[in-house]
């Protein structure tokens, strides 16, 4: 058996309708030295038989259960779970084209970065848009210019993991916090031109129970949130 590389984090809520193609796009991947870890976090409809189904026929699928915590909680949960030199994050809802992983992958190592990002796709009923997010020069046009999405890059473990950063819970903007407070530290981030996550827009778009009545927070309070990490 080939040594895992990278472990993908599914965080998941009532999505029976969506997690298929997610699945699906993942396990045809060109790159297959790697596990999907899909953190429950406490679904009440078919989601989890629906995983259950997948991991009986792809022993690379591996399933957690979880009290419902929020999408940020459901993160820190799947972050802890990685053993992987490299991890990665992709919505429910979100499908990946075929040699995503095995391009990122590859960068990371050619370029021995921390961080290796790639363009994606925004999904509309009607279009698609491209989303530029690289290359960047330096960390403070990273700071102004980097977009904050979690699913469109690969993540060095050991590194991300000596930062002792989380998902702050409760908030609106839990991954732009976790992005921007890891960009003082960086010693080489990466880009890939490569469109690979394909994003569906929906007013619901992850929103867990605990989530749904949460406080939202703006970003002057990230701000505030990642101060100390920017000092």
């Amino acid at each position: 058996m080939n040594k895992i590389k990278i472990q993908v984090i599914v965080p998941l809520y009532n999505m029976e309708n969506y997690i298929s193609q997610t699945m699906d796009s993942l396990l045809v991947q060109t790159f297959s030295d790697f596990e999907v870890l899909c953190i429950n976090d406490g679904s009440t409809d078919a989601s989890l038989s629906i995983l259950e189904n997948y991991a009986k026929k792809d022993k690379r699928i591996k399933i957690y259960s979880k009290e419902n915590g929020g999408i940020a909680d459901a993160r820190n949960f799947g972050l802890s779970k990685v053993t992987a030199p490299y991890f990665a994050f992709l919505d429910s809802d979100d499908t990946v084209e075929l040699d995503m992983l095995e391009k990122l992958y590859q960068k990371a190592i050619e370029s021995d970065a921390d961080v290796v990002t790639c363009d994606f796709f925004w999904t509309y009923p009607n279009r698609e848009v491209i989303q530029k997010d690289g290359p960047y020069q330096s960390k403070e046009e990273l700071l102004i210019s980097m977009f904050a999405t979690l699913w469109n890059k690969l993540y060095r473990t050991d590194w991300v993991k000596s930062l002792n950063i989380a998902f702050p819970t409760g908030y609106r903007y839990e991954d732009a916090s976790f992005l921007y407070k890891m960009i003082p530290y960086l010693n080489k981030w990466a880009y890939v031109e490569l469109k690979n996550a394909i994003r569906a827009m929906r007013s619901d778009k992850l929103l867990t129970g605990r989530e749904g009545s949460a406080r939202q927070l703006g970003m002057r309070e990230i701000e505030t949130d990642i101060e100390p990490y920017l000092a």
